[in-house]
């Protein structure tokens, strides 16, 4: 009987001896990274994770570059933890292959250490993408030119690029393949066309340009080749005869509100397109309804295309029209390294005012916009205000009720680069 007790014992001991050798040596620690391929200018973070471990000393070693954040230690008193222990961050300025490697120890709960070896990863570094040089001729530039305005379809002749300025050392917006049309709005006297380009202002060297449209094969004898129709679908104008478009009009911006007194029964829209051969219908007298009414302008351009104008029309009483609004806005303009900077223009701000326009540097890439109802219920829309391109950008900001209904618009005209500040309703 004994003897068999001793057994017993002996063997409940032997299950106790591998259980806590299993805790001892189930403590471990592992290392990631965000990214194993950067570039010069991007930056790894480094993660390392350890499991069923109470105690440890870790630290992060690489054979170059920048390692930042590298050590750390830590007692979880008692508990084994799965945590994250240790959080870096790796960059290089010098393109090739990284190692970085984790050292140091790490203890289960009976604290029996072990030391950590051969645990690494690898990074690559590249050197940033670099667009070939233009090969634009450089058209002589003349400072301040002037321009003639005008409002004429033009079409590239090659493969052309839109400038945000009048040279090519300035960036570059977009481009045209030949055959392309775009509306021109001014010629310059320095052998620049000043164009609108997806809704901002852009420059061509007038070499590049032709009033002229391109005409298409149509690979049959006994037809003759047919021109390119006008592909123009904007409004060159567009007023209501009662009440203030909001924001101010832009051919590019085809979203707008108007705010009537609750007293008046109609109101009259007119509208004239950029192109003569386009088509303009749904403008005229508008019989309004109770509450709001929202009338649409539609221009079909000559080749068919159409674009739809939109004006939500809000009745209400004379006391309440220039109460809804934003009640407040900010604005930070955020650079290429994610720093913030605020854009004053505070305390000019007012809620009758519904269009600004302002001037950034080339380092701001997107602007941070906060913007406060005057009314409980009503949500606030912010279009356009992210990868700002050089040149002209408009921000939309849209102040809806709670169905979702558009009811008042704010415009910023945000012109990117080097250009002096200007000022209009504080903005700067």
């Amino acid at each position: 009987m004994k003897k068999t007790f001793k057994i017993i014992i002996g063997f409940i001991i032997g299950i106790g001896i591998i259980f806590l050798s299993k805790e001892v040596y189930g403590a471990s620690a592992t290392i990631t990274s965000s990214s194993n391929n950067i570039t010069t200018e991007q930056t790894a973070t480094i993660t390392v994770n350890v499991q069923q471990t109470e105690t440890w000393h870790l630290m992060l070693s690489s054979n170059g570059g920048e390692l930042t954040g590298q050590t750390n230690e830590a007692d979880a008193y008692g508990e084994e933890k799965n945590a994250t222990a240790l959080t870096a961050y790796f960059k290089a300025t010098s393109p090739g292959t990284y190692t970085i490697s984790l050292s140091g120890q790490i203890a289960g709960s009976d604290l029996k250490t072990e030391n950590i070896s051969g645990v690494s990863t690898i990074i690559t570094v590249t050197s940033p993408y670099t667009p070939p040089p233009s090969t634009d001729p450089e058209p002589p530039v003349v400072s301040e030119p002037n321009f003639t305005s005008v409002n004429q379809t033009v079409y590239a002749t090659t493969e052309v690029n839109v400038r945000s300025s009048y040279s090519t050392s300035s960036g570059s917006i977009g481009s045209l393949q030949e055959g392309d049309s775009v509306t021109r709005t001014g010629i310059g006297d320095n052998g620049w066309s000043r164009v609108s380009y997806n809704g901002s202002t852009g420059y061509i060297f007038s070499q590049y340009l032709t009033t002229t449209a391109p005409t298409v094969d149509n690979e049959d004898d006994n037809e003759e080749d047919n021109p390119v129709k006008s592909s123009n679908n904007y409004l060159k104008s567009l007023t209501v005869n009662n009440g203030t478009l909001s924001p101010n009009f832009n051919p590019r911006t085809t979203s707008y509100t108007v705010v009537v007194e609750d007293d008046l029964e109609e109101i009259t829209i007119s509208a004239e397109p950029e192109d003569e051969k386009a088509t303009v219908s749904g403008a005229g007298t508008i019989q309004l309804e109770e509450g709001n009414t929202t009338a649409r302008i539609e221009v079909v351009a000559e080749n068919g295309s159409t674009n739809t104008y939109t004006i939500h029309i809000r009745k209400e009483s004379a006391e309440e029209i220039i109460q809804v609004g934003i009640k407040s806005l900010k604005i930070q303009g955020v650079t290429v390294d994610n720093k913030t900077e605020d854009i004053s223009f505070m305390p000019d701000f007012k809620t009758e005012v519904t269009e600004y326009t302002c001037n950034v540097s080339n380092q701001i890439t997107k602007l941070l916009i906060t913007a406060e109802p005057n009314e409980e219920g009503m949500t606030i829309e912010i279009l356009g205000n992210e990868n700002l391109q050089m040149g002209e950008n408009v921000i939309t900001i849209l102040v809806k009720s709670e169905d979702g209904q558009e009811i008042y618009t704010y415009q910023i005209i945000v012109t990117k680069g080097e250009v002096a500040p200007t000022s209009r309703y504080g903005f700067i």
